[in-house]
């Protein structure tokens, strides 16, 4: 009978190879997860970038098209941007119908809301809209705005950049769109981990708040500093806390004798101690 119940206790236990396959399963499975996430979240950027460039295709198609001006108006904080005829023949200020926005709209503007668009659980963020010069890689000028004339070509005589991101923190992923200012005709780049030069600044907390908690002063959480002198009693003289020092011949008593002294020849006797 022990050796029944011993024989039952061991086939209870997991042995190591058992452990080792049920952590490589679970390793495998996260695996899979992340590389979806990972996957959806570059997925959302790119069909975003695409929405984004065929409304730029569409603003510069309307340019040539009418030989005029049209532009695109880009507001990050409210995450949308809005196409408008920029031309001085107010008879184009209507625009015409398009399959990416709703009939019910406005008929002088089309806005495109990022938040809106269809295109999964995540959101894509306008992030930021960019003037840059090629030849001055550092140079990197925020602006609201790209407008095309009637040869397509932009206004502006630098090329543009338009930064979409997407994810939080350390899983945040960008992608840009460049405009050529030549010929108007818009690009889209890969996705990317690394935080555009331009927008480092607003990024930059981010990554040290992951790296480091709320940063503390510990003077502020000790006790107020107080001097050990403070919280010490008062120092006093050992002098002070001492009697007053008496000379012992002031404290003894009066060494006093009898002495009979003879009149006539001016002898003294000593009589001994004084009663």
């Amino acid at each position: 009978m022990r050796r029944g119940r011993n024989r039952r206790n061991v086939r209870s236990a997991f042995s190591l190879i058992e452990i080792l396959v049920v952590i490589t399963i679970v390793a495998i499975i996260a695996g899979v997860v992340i590389t979806q996430f990972d996957t959806a979240s570059h997925d959302q950027l790119r069909g975003t970038a695409q929405v984004v460039a065929s409304d730029i295709a569409h603003a510069r198609n309307l340019a040539v098209t009418n030989n005029s001006s049209y532009k695109i108006s880009f507001a990050p904080d409210e995450n949308r941007y809005v196409l408008t005829h920029s031309g001085t023949n107010t008879a184009l200020d209507t625009l015409p119908t398009s399959a990416f926005h709703s009939a019910s709209g406005s008929t002088t503007e089309h806005a495109t809301d990022l938040s809106s668009l269809p295109l999964g659980t995540g959101s894509v963020d306008l992030a930021i809209v960019e003037e840059s010069d090629p030849m001055i890689a550092s140079y990197a000028e925020q602006v609201v705005d790209i407008e095309f004339g009637p040869l397509g070509e932009t206004t502006r005589s630098s090329r543009t950049t338009i930064w979409l991101s997407a994810g939080t923190r350390k899983a945040r992923r960008f992608i840009g769109i460049e405009i050529d200012p030549i010929t108007g005709l818009a690009s889209i780049g890969t996705v990317q981990a690394t935080v555009p030069e331009s927008l480092m600044d607003e990024y930059y907390y981010e990554d040290v708040d992951d790296a480091n908690p709320i940063d503390s002063d510990p003077i502020d959480s000790d006790p107020i500093d107080s001097d050990p002198i403070d919280s010490d009693p008062i120092d006093s003289d050992p002098i002070d806390s001492d009697p007053i020092d008496s000379d012992p011949i002031d404290s003894d008593p009066i060494d006093a004798r009898s002495i009979d002294v003879d009149p006539t020849d001016g002898r003294s006797t000593d009589l001994g101690p004084a009663l």
